[in-house]
């Protein structure tokens, strides 16, 4: 699971995961640039709007940020560059690119189980852009059609599933529309939050873009709503599904389907770029660019802002928990409440190599809220796990409640010395006996014990 404390990794050579990551999502904005020329048939400069635009996204940041972040920046890239030779072979029917297109494809699944859907992909793009044709039409789509059955064989034979099926459910499909209302918001507005505002502008934009494409040539008119058609509502569709078997929560999951939302907005200026004898129109597709641009470049500034803050709290967070560990006597409690943007799946390994010089969870037993876990579905026994060895010790050694401020990262600390309570606590946290209960009582025996960083008690 990815951990935000990765962001402060104490490492001499993190900046070149950093500098990695960069490179990848620059890859991976060039790829954009390609399959907005040789698939959707965009000119030069609509093509360089919509690559811009991916690279700008907000919603990319945790992705390029995050050292763990290429776990979907980097399938993306397999994923593109196997999709785009595949694009290449029906155009040119060059056998070179089609085996291109197998190879990355092949390396595309070992980078991450999502590279599935490519079958989807290249098979509602041959049906959108007319490349079905002939009595053996879908020979083609037998080796990718091969490998994907053998990848999802050796997932099941070494996890027991072939794609987390065990986690479908009717609660789940609910919160897969919910989920991805809100990926949606944070592609097209760059925030969470706005579900309604982005469906209108995503709505609006792909209708506009289908209209507009009526006035063309019967050919361009075509290749022009295909393009709306497949990287709209299809190439998201298709970035998205893989959600639905997610175990969490996050932007990086929707770094593929962004790719689409780019493309048509570059389709967009396209469209407005190229308005026969209307020179008044390349004005207009300028200054909407130029908006645009501006907006996701002054969201993009905020979000890395956002996460600069966050990782400086991570890495004084990490600081204090391994001081107060080396300090409290041998088997304190410790209760950490770490700010969620900083700290969000970082535990245990936040307090482990190599984030920290020793492994400070054989020091002292810790204990956290359920969102800081690591592995939510056995933060419950985990939680349950330290509080009765805790309890076990001869004594009953102190308990510690560490607090952060989000933003500045002051911390408050209190103990059972100053808050006898907390001793109280425990047998009450042990007696409880669902993951929600327990959570919600490790939270507000935060709040009410623990003045908020900054203030008094």
């Amino acid at each position: 699971m990815p951990t935000r404390s990765v962001r402060s990794l104490p490492c001499r050579t993190s900046w070149l995961h950093h500098a990695l990551n960069v490179a990848l999502h620059a890859a991976n904005s060039l790829l954009a640039l390609a399959l907005a020329i040789e698939v959707a048939g965009l000119s030069v400069p609509a093509a360089l709007v919509g690559a811009t635009i991916f690279a700008l996204l907000p919603v990319n940041v945790e992705s390029v940020a995050w050292i763990t972040g290429r776990v979907d920046s980097m399938p993306a890239f397999f994923y593109t560059a196997a999709f785009l030779a595949y694009a290449r072979w029906r155009a040119s029917a060059r056998q070179g690119w089609y085996l291109g297109a197998l190879a990355l494809f092949f390396v595309a699944l070992f980078t991450k189980q999502t590279a599935i859907t490519m079958i989807a992909t290249i098979v509602a793009y041959d049906a959108l852009f007319g490349r079905l044709r002939g009595r053996f039409a879908v020979l083609p789509y037998v080796p990718f059609v091969a490998m994907t059955a053998g990848y999802l064989e050796l997932r099941h034979r070494l996890f027991g599933e072939f794609v987390r099926e065990s986690g479908l459910g009717w609660d789940r499909l609910i919160e897969f529309a919910r989920t991805t209302n809100r990926h949606l918001a944070h592609v097209v507005v760059g925030q969470v939050g706005e579900g309604l505002t982005a469906v209108s502008i995503a709505i609006i934009t792909l209708l506009a873009a289908w209209l507009a494409a009526g006035w063309r040539s019967p050919a361009e008119r075509a290749r022009l709503r295909a393009s709306v058609l497949f990287f709209g509502p299809v190439w998201w569709g298709i970035g998205v599904a893989p959600t639905l078997v997610a175990g969490y929560e996050s932007p990086r999951h929707v770094y593929l389907a962004a790719m689409g939302w780019a493309v048509v907005l570059g389709l967009g200026f396209h469209l407005l770029w190229s308005v026969a004898d209307r020179p008044g129109w390349r004005r207009v597709a300028q200054v909407a660019a130029g908006a645009v641009l501006t907006l996701y470049l002054v969201r993009l500034g905020q979000v890395v802002w956002e996460s600069h803050v966050a990782a400086a709290v991570s890495e004084k967070a990490v600081a204090d928990v391994r001081a107060e560990a080396l300090a409290a006597p041998q088997g304190t409690l410790l209760i950490v409440a770490a700010p969620v943007r900083s700290w969000e799946w970082a535990l245990p390994f936040a307090l482990r190599p190599p984030y920290v010089a020793e492994d400070l969870t054989k020091r002292v037993h810790v204990i956290s809220p359920s969102w800081l876990h690591c592995c939510r579905p056995q933060w419950f026994q985990y939680t349950q796990g330290m509080l009765r060895d805790w309890s076990a010790l001869l004594g009953e050694t102190s308990i510690v409640v560490l607090r952060w401020d989000e933003d500045s990262g002051a911390l408050s600390r209190v103990s059972d010395r100053e808050e006898p309570a907390l001793r109280g606590t425990v047998p009450i946290l042990r007696a409880l006996d669902s993951s929600d209960t327990l959570d919600a009582a490790v939270r507000r025996t935060v709040a009410y014990l623990v003045p908020a960083p900054g203030r008094s008690p």
